[in-house]
């Protein structure tokens, strides 16, 4: 098969009858089998996120379930507001997850090559 990985992304504000959006849309094909989807309980130390038997990932796509708790991102440098995503390719396996509450969900999709 091909093109079984789908990645999308749309940002679009409208303010006072201006609007801006950007938008684009990846599609690619899995060369490998493997993926997967669940949840990680992320603590306040930081700590690596789980890829179970994926070697080589291309994409991530991470949530913060929590509707309190930020979390950051050490892969993207950035941060997580409560009910924010985030897709990124990162280019290693080696991403870190710490939370500002004890216990915070995110949910998270990987894809290999």
């Amino acid at each position: 098969m091909a093109n079984e990985i789908s990645v999308q992304g749309r940002l679009s504000i409208a303010l006072s009858g201006t609007t801006a959006t950007g938008t684009k849309a990846l599609t690619l094909s899995l060369t490998g089998t493997q993926f997967m989807s669940d949840v990680q309980s992320v603590g306040t130390a930081t700590e690596v996120v789980t890829f179970g038997d994926l070697a080589d990932i291309r994409y991530a796509y991470l949530h913060n379930s929590s509707t309190t708790a930020t979390v950051t991102v050490a892969a993207a440098p950035t941060v997580l507001q409560p009910g924010d995503f985030l897709i990124i390719p990162p280019g290693s396996t080696a991403i870190t997850l710490q939370s500002t509450e004890a216990s915070t969900d995110v949910h998270k999709v990987l894809t290999e090559t």
